[in-house]
C-alpha cells in the first residue's frame, strides 16, 4: 500500500497551475492521500493571496481550497498531541527547519509515506532524512 503525504505547496500548485506532472502522477497511483490539518490553513492562505493580488476572484479561489482538500483521502489531527509537537519541535530545531514544514515530514515519517511538495528545501531536507520524495 502506498501512502502520500501532501503538502500545501503542492496541492496549490495542482488547483493553481501549472500543475506539477510527476506528483500527480503519484498521487494518481496512491492508495492513500493524507495531509496533517495544518494543510487546510496553509491552502486558505495560499488562495487568499491570489485573491489579495487580484489573481482570483473570491468564489474561485473558495472553490479550488474544496478541490485541494479533495486531493486528500483524510486530513489528520497533528498526530497524537503533545508527543507529535514535541517530536516536530525537536526536529525543526535539530534540522534548523520551521515548525510548519516538519510537520509534514514527521508525518510523513510516522506513517511511512512518500512526501509531495513542491517546497525544494523541503524536498531536500525530506530526502536527507531518508523520507522518500515526489516534486515536480
Amino acid at each position: 500500500m502506498s501512502t502520500i503525504v501532501l503538502d500545501a505547496s503542492a496541492a496549490v500548485r495542482i488547483v493553481v497551475g501549472p500543475s506539477p506532472a510527476e506528483i500527480c502522477a503519484a498521487l494518481g497511483s496512491a492508495d492513500y492521500v493524507i495531509a496533517p490539518s495544518l494543510f487546510a490553513e496553509e491552502v486558505s492562505n495560499a488562495l487568499w493571496k491570489y485573491v489579495h493580488d487580484g489573481v482570483l476572484a473570491v468564489p474561485d479561489a473558495i472553490a479550488r481550497v474544496g478541490t485541494a482538500l479533495s486531493l486528500c483521502d483524510s486530513v489528520l489531527p497533528l498526530g497524537n498531541g503533545e508527543s507529535f509537537l514535541t517530536e516536530v519541535f525537536n526536529e525543526a530545531c535539530r534540522l534548523d527547519h520551521p515548525v510548519h514544514d516538519l510537520i509534514y515530514l514527521v508525518t510523513a515519517r510516522r506513517h511511512g509515506a512518500v512526501l509531495a511538495t513542491c517546497d525544494h528545501r523541503l524536498a531536500a531536507l525530506a530526502s536527507s532524512q531518508g523520507i522518500p520524495v515526489v516534486t515536480e
